[in-house]
């Protein structure tokens, strides 16, 4: 059981970061298909955009992923994903926060987890 637990943790940790990693390519999509170039208001801007197909699929308008959950702020020219694992320890370990710069940063080997805010990413470490 204990095996079973550390490889399910593994397996979510690996599919939050490219969970992560396809979100700022969204993001980064959407921002580009605007006439002024911003950024998504809300998740649901990039699974169901005004006009054209979704960025992402519905799966992110549950709030929880892989055993993550997901909170997003932006302003028209930034953004922040922050992801917590749901269950601390049983789903994942480490709470990720990636950004408009698109640096993913983690609460790695016990350190400090980041924090999310319309202006981007604070703390953690890169990942």
């Amino acid at each position: 059981k204990l095996r079973e637990a550390i490889e399910r943790n593994n397996a979510n940790e690996a599919a939050v970061k490219s969970d992560l990693k396809v979100f700022v390519s969204a993001a980064e999509s959407f921002r580009l298909g605007q006439d002024l170039s911003t950024y998504p208001a809300s998740i649901e801007n990039l699974v169901k955009p005004a006009s054209g197909p979704g960025y992402l699929d519905a799966s992110w308008l549950q709030g929880t992923k892989h055993g993550y959950h997901f909170t997003f702020a932006s302003t028209p020219s930034t953004f922040s994903v922050l992801a917590i694992p749901s269950e601390a320890h049983l789903s994942g370990t480490n709470t990720y926060c990636v950004d408009q710069t698109g640096v993913l940063v983690a609460s790695v080997n016990g350190g400090e987890a980041p924090k999310a805010g319309p202006d981007g990413c604070l703390g953690g470490s890169p990942v």
